[in-house]
């Protein structure tokens, strides 16, 4: 009898358990931006949350404070050779990018990359390389969902776009167009 009643438990915990474990949206789902300038491959792997009716720049993300750029972890940015980003020079390599945004420049962040916690960069005693904005547009309407974009595409430069509420940050690339 206890072996019984043992087994009804079990199957009961196992149902309730594997209820449990159903798969939900992510609220700040996860992308994932290729993009070639040049002879230059790019990636950029990020979490894209949402505007949600909140106040977000200088609100959810506070001005002069450096933020993660996304949700859920680390920024990870991908280049395959040397490039320079907001003045910044990048060796080809994978780097953690958090950003401190402010209203009339935000700045880029570098960190060799070492795992998607992203607190570990912003509290790190590593020095970071820093990219600055080129330009700030105020856009007439809302985005909700934040974005990475890279625009203007040529064989030596691109524009690297930072989208999120009324505005839309931008940051020059340049890369080797010959080996």
């Amino acid at each position: 009898m206890k072996q019984l009643l043992f087994f009804l438990f079990a199957m009961v915990a196992t149902v309730f358990t594997t209820e449990a474990q159903q798969n939900q949206p992510a609220p700040s789902p996860a992308a994932k931006v290729h993009q070639t300038v040049g002879l230059t491959d790019f990636v950029v792997e990020y979490s894209r949350p949402g505007k949600k009716d909140r106040e977000i720049m200088g609100g959810l993300v506070p001005y002069g404070q450096k933020w993660r750029a996304g949700a859920n972890a680390a920024t990870k940015l991908t280049c395959s050779t040397e490039c320079t980003i907001g003045g910044a020079k990048l060796a080809a390599g994978s780097y953690a990018v958090l950003i401190t945004p402010n209203k009339d420049k935000w700045t880029l962040h570098f960190y060799p990359y070492e795992g998607s916690r992203w607190t570990s960069y912003r509290d790190s005693d590593v020095k970071p390389i820093n990219a600055t904005s080129s330009e700030i547009v105020e856009m007439p309407w809302d985005v909700e969902t934040f974005a990475i974009a890279f625009n203007n595409l040529r064989n030596e430069s691109a524009t690297l776009h930072f989208i999120w509420e009324r505005v839309n940050v931008v940051f020059p690339v340049t890369v080797p167009a010959a080996k």
